[in-house]
């Protein structure tokens, strides 16, 4: 069993937003291009610390900090830096997943699918979402893909990419139900290794980064 849920109806079920605020929300951001949850953000309707919080602790992903990442140059060669800034997403790390190689990468919306369709094609492997904040990931694109790092770690491992795949409309992924806890929110791993049975675990510049979200704030 899996539900389809929109990273809107997420902020409005833990009463962080309004629909209405949503669908103006959904209105502006054909003229700013700006993403939902950017847009939300500009828009003063929610802090990115809300947006990430509640992503995090609804979907049950692990939620990252990007500052002490070692980002490697083969690494991120293998998410051009074109769909990396249009999708909002960067590369952190491989690790094998049941004998296949596997790449976890940053997002800021882990519910858009079609991103997560698109970087599987581009990369020709599987990929696991972590939630990090829209600006962090920003950021980490701007001085790793844009402005040049002062320092990019050597490279570990190389895989092979498939052609880019053409963009795809996004904003809806399939999740497993999980047991809910006493607060209706479902449990979020406190690592990596908890997340998936059979995964192995992040590097440990990555695990030092992994937290546990925080409960959301109770509903007024």
């Amino acid at each position: 069993m899996s539900d389809r849920v929109r990273i809107g109806d997420l902020l409005v079920a833990a009463k962080l937003v309004t629909a209405a605020q949503v669908e103006e929300a959904l209105a502006s951001q054909r003229d700013s291009g700006r993403r939902l949850g950017e847009e939300l953000v500009a828009k003063g309707f929610v802090t990115e610390f809300q947006l990430t919080q509640i992503l995090s602790n609804q979907l049950a992903i692990p939620w990252v900090s990007l500052q002490r990442i070692e980002f490697t140059r083969d690494l991120l060669n293998m998410v051009p830096a074109e769909v990396a800034n249009r999708l909002c997403v960067i590369p952190i790390y491989m690790r094998r997943v049941r004998s296949a190689e596997t790449l976890y990468v940053a997002m800021d919306d882990p519910t858009n699918e079609a991103a997560i369709d698109e970087l599987i094609t581009t990369t020709g492997l599987p990929v696991k979402a972590m939630v990090s904040s829209p600006s962090e990931i920003r950021h980490a694109i701007r001085v790793y893909y844009l402005g040049g790092a002062p320092q990019v770690h050597p490279p570990e491992r190389r895989a092979s990419r498939h052609p880019d795949a053409s963009p795809a409309a996004q904003e809806t992924v399939s999740i497993p139900k999980a047991p809910p806890t006493g607060l209706g929110e479902t449990s979020l791993p406190a690592s990596a290794e908890e997340w998936e049975t059979g995964v192995q675990g992040p590097p440990e510049s990555v695990a030092k980064t992994i937290a546990q979200a925080p409960p959301p704030p109770s509903a007024a």
